[in-house]
């Protein structure tokens, strides 16, 4: 596993498999959920109703408050996108930008009772990024979404907090466990500094520990307590006396102990879906699906992919709002400005992200400095316009307010 953290963005690679690969191009989308899919029309439709279920279970488990839940994307790739996209062989990646989510997930063979591990990570961490509220520590940041990746609805019933066999493997035999003096101090960084092995252990380690604590119970309400005056402010060895009457040490041996213990699991009634569709998956034409991958790349920071497969689909079809958009993009972060402006003139505003997309591009054409047809005066309105079209169609949408204020009056 590895992870690359910026200012505005935090990725999480994972080693899994993915969705099965040969079938058609699918989407579907669903509340704040979007999946673009090379995969049957079930499991793309699942894939999502899923990790709305999976949604409203951690909102009984984690104690969830916020009723604001970041958009989503997941693209269910071919194994050579992935790649390319993660940067190294991994079949699930995802990334948590400001004001939203994209979950790539590898088109291959579906392992039984794992249809859907890389999204519910992906979902599950992006949840816990998006407020400061639901945020914690570098182990509870991988943990968590650990333990409830591995989430199985069958039945009628959910079925949480699984042993997940890899996980468990290396924590068995990966060597002696970080001392929770240390390892609740620690960042995914610092173990990685160690080297892979010791990764590998912290990442296992930080399962173990979210899985004692969300799924068996142990020391859940200090646990609680303890992140509250973390996300507070606290230090974390304040925090800890604070929440605990117990020392690190008496924790590792309880830790150690509990190795030994037989596991338990959550068997929950699958939640209901709050809101009834009848729609099933669309059908994507070829330009559509292309200039949706398009998309991917450019939000992974791939622009001349992006721009290669967006132009290919504009081939196909001059006006795919989706090609339109990720060429817009493409173009701005490769400093072609005056082919920016022009493509994002042929974007339509029929949908909240060709709105915030157009809207992007036009704000950072204004601050480019670069000679173009309309000045910098003319490109924030274009802007500003844009975004009150998004908001039009989406009054509450995050994105589109940071944008209007980051604006400033116009």
């Amino acid at each position: 596993m590895r992870s690359v953290r910026g200012l505005a963005s935090v990725w999480l690679l994972l080693a899994c498999v993915g969705a099965r690969a040969g079938d058609d191009h699918w989407g579907y989308a669903y509340r704040n959920l979007e999946a673009t899919a090379e995969a049957s029309p079930s499991y793309t439709v699942n894939l999502v109703r899923y990790t709305a279920r999976l949604d409203a279970l951690l909102v009984q488990v984690l104690g969830v408050r916020t009723d604001y839940r970041m958009p989503t994307r997941f693209y269910v790739l071919p194994a050579a996108d992935v790649r390319t996209l993660g940067k190294g062989d991994y079949e699930y990646v995802y990334k948590v930008r400001e004001h939203e989510n994209d979950v790539l997930i590898t088109a291959g063979a579906i392992p039984p009772n794992r249809h859907y591990y890389g999204a519910f990570f992906g979902y599950t961490a992006s949840l816990l990024a998006s407020d400061h509220t639901l945020g914690g520590p570098g182990w509870y940041m991988v943990g968590v979404p650990s333990v409830f990746a591995d989430t199985v609805f069958e039945k009628g019933k959910a079925k949480l907090g699984n042993i997940t066999g890899d996980l468990a493997y290396t924590l068995l035999t990966g060597g002696t466990l970080y001392p929770m003096r240390r390892f609740l101090a620690m960042t995914r960084d610092d173990a990685r500094r160690e080297g892979a092995r010791q990764d590998e252990l912290w990442g296992a380690e930080a399962w173990y520990l979210a899985r004692l604590v969300f799924v068996e119970g142990r020391h859940r309400s200090e646990f609680y307590h303890y992140l509250q005056l973390l996300r507070e402010g606290q230090g974390e060895p304040e925090a800890f006396s604070a929440s605990f009457k117990f020392s690190y040490e008496d924790l590792d041996r309880e830790i150690a102990t509990s190795m030994h213990e037989r596991a338990h699991v959550y068997i929950l009634d699958m939640p209901p879906d709050s809101e009834q569709s009848d729609s099933g998956a669309q059908a994507l034409p070829p330009a559509e699906w292309q200039g949706r991958r398009a998309l991917a790349y450019v939000y992974f920071g791939f622009p001349d992919q992006g721009a290669r497969i967006a132009t290919e689909a504009l081939r196909l079809q001059a006006d795919n709002a989706s090609a339109l958009r990720a060429l817009a993009r493409a173009q701005l972060e490769q400093h072609l400005y005056a082919e920016a402006l022009a493509t994002a003139d042929r974007i339509p505003d029929s949908s909240l992200d060709d709105c915030l997309d157009r809207g992007k591009v036009y704000a950072g054409l204004g601050g480019a400095g670069a000679t173009l047809p309309v000045d910098d005066r003319q490109l924030q309105a274009k802007a500003r316009q844009s975004y009150q079209r998004a908001l039009s169609l989406d009054p509450g949408n995050r994105a589109a307010q940071a944008a209007m204020k980051a604006l400033g009056p116009g």
